[in-house]
């Protein structure tokens, strides 16, 4: 038979400021924080099978994307735009690993975010995905999950901030 499942969900939103440019930092800047070895390290932690930042394809890819570039939101949008350039979205898709799915150039949410993740550390910008609960449809119910991530800037008043990206759309 069938089961019909039902969750209620109390979702609270958040205000995000707008960042301008000239307020971030460079590549430099992100290597003063104090956990920055950690949130980039990928040799040390189990993240080196989901995001495979030395993958040579995926090197050659971020070398040719971060370029001359040395502010941290330059090389995030190229990160993004190149995410969008080669993907299509793909509901059936398996979640193969991050080298295979910028070959095949196509996946659902959760590979797009695998893709920038695994550029962005690549490029030495700590990223990650937060945990997400989805879509809310009527009534409060959740219709389905979604996934984005956010990554590290550095602000010229020496804070840090977390920066939210949905690279599927």
């Amino acid at each position: 038979g069938e089961i019909e499942l039902s969750y209620r969900a109390k979702i609270d939103t958040q205000k995000y400021e707008q960042i301008k440019k000239e307020d971030t930092g460079r590549i430099r800047d992100l290597q003063k924080h104090p956990l920055y070895k950690y949130l980039t390290d990928t040799k040390n932690n189990l993240s080196i099978n989901r995001y495979p930042v030395n993958d040579p394809f995926v090197q050659h890819v971020a070398k040719i994307l971060k370029k001359d570039k040395t502010n941290v939101l330059d090389i995030a949008r190229a990160c993004y735009d190149y995410t969008q350039r080669i993907m299509y979205y793909n509901i059936d898709s398996k979640v193969p690993p991050v080298p295979e799915i910028m070959v095949l150039g196509n996946g659902k949410c959760v590979d797009y975010s695998n893709v920038m993740i695994t550029l962005l550390l690549a490029c030495g910008i700590p990223a990650k995905e937060p945990q997400f609960l989805g879509a809310v449809g009527k009534e409060g119910h959740v219709q389905g999950l979604h996934a984005w991530i956010e990554f590290m800037v550095p602000m010229k008043d020496g804070t840090y901030k977390w920066i939210l990206s949905d690279p599927t759309w």
